[in-house]
């Protein structure tokens, strides 16, 4: 296995701007039996480029570009481009307290597919919109966030769509050190990707590829710990609850 990846950022008072990339070359033999052996070999890399802007107090809008590929998501090449606007419901200078912003956003998005799909696409460009909503609170105790977003394809929207809603909380075990409890849980119809090929018992024992789902569901737990940096003189919390792509 092979794997890289890079980030830049940038961070004023008005503009936030970043950079980053990150991409991976994979290479597994199976021996199966005595004369029979699965090599499963993988690539999935992406890389994006995000501008964010202050328009006013409680105003931002941002930019997204980007490519990328996946195996298991049936994507041999894929880009998008997008826009958003973001209001804050709090005065940003309160973000470290409380926040609470709700995010509307517009993709184009582009897919050359390994593999023709069940809907019988070889390539296609599709809109999506979303609405994010997220709130957030820090007490001495330790940070409750949560989340909640809508997707949808603007193509046929009752039928390609995801709902998700999750959130974090950490505990202050001391200073510096949380305890962190993550959830999340998403009705999903937004597949457009998925395969017409068959999928072996192979494929599917090693989830090389995407399997059709009606929900996802996660919870996590961890311990972290975070270092303070002098050299973090700018501080620019647009956009900096969002959840998802952007």
């Amino acid at each position: 296995m092979f794997g890289a990846n890079f980030s830049a950022d940038r961070t004023t008072e008005t503009w936030k701007i970043s950079v980053n990339g990150r991409g991976s070359l994979t290479r597994d033999e199976y021996e199966l039996s005595a004369d029979s052996t699965y090599v499963d070999n993988r690539d999935d890399w992406n890389v994006n480029g995000r501008a964010f802007y202050s328009l006013a107090e409680r105003w931002s809008v941002g930019v997204e570009a980007g490519g990328n590929s996946s195996t298991r998501n049936n994507t041999k090449l894929g880009g998008q481009l997008g826009t958003g606007l973001e209001y804050s419901f709090f005065p940003y200078r309160d973000w470290t307290r409380k926040r609470m912003t709700l995010q509307a956003l517009l993709y184009n998005r582009y897919y050359d597919y390994d593999y023709v799909t069940i809907y019988g696409k070889e390539t296609e460009s599709v809109w999506e919109a979303s609405l994010r909503w997220s709130l957030g609170f820090r007490q001495p105790w330790g940070n409750t966030n949560f989340n909640a977003t809508a997707e949808t394809f603007l193509h046929d929207p009752s039928t390609f769509y995801r709902i998700s809603a999750g959130g974090r909380l950490s505990v202050r075990i001391f200073r510096g050190l949380d305890w962190n409890i993550d959830g999340n849980i998403s009705k999903v119809r937004d597949q457009i990707y998925l395969s017409s090929e068959e999928l072996t018992y192979e494929e599917i024992l090693l989830q090389r590829r995407q399997l059709p789902t009606d929900y996802e569901f996660s919870v996590s737990t961890g311990f972290s710990f975070q270092f303070g940096s002098i050299f973090n003189n700018v501080v620019n919390n647009r956009f900096g609850g969002g959840y998802g792509r952007f």
